[in-house]
């Protein structure tokens, strides 16, 4: 769980990212937030480095998943 400290109002947020769903609004909060100049350029771009990699092992993940379905299904033996 990440937490983000805003530079006007010393205010936090907490979201945790547990789907793409979830990666996605965590993204638009810090789009909104970095327009507003609330997140600064340097949190902005370290959480949406961590999201992208969040989102690209995910589909990883299903992909490998899926696949695994297949071979299964065609009874191809995975070694």
């Amino acid at each position: 769980m990440k937490t983000v400290e805003t530079k006007e109002d010393n205010k936090s947020y907490t979201q945790k990212v547990t789907s793409l769903q979830s990666a996605k609004r965590l993204l638009s909060r810090i789009i909104s937030d970095y327009q507003k100049d609330v997140v600064s350029t340097e949190k902005a771009k370290t959480l949406t480095y961590l999201l992208i990699n969040f989102v690209a092992i995910s589909k990883d993940i299903d992909f490998e998943s899926k696949l695994s379905e297949m071979e299964n299904k065609l009874g191809i033996i995975n070694e």
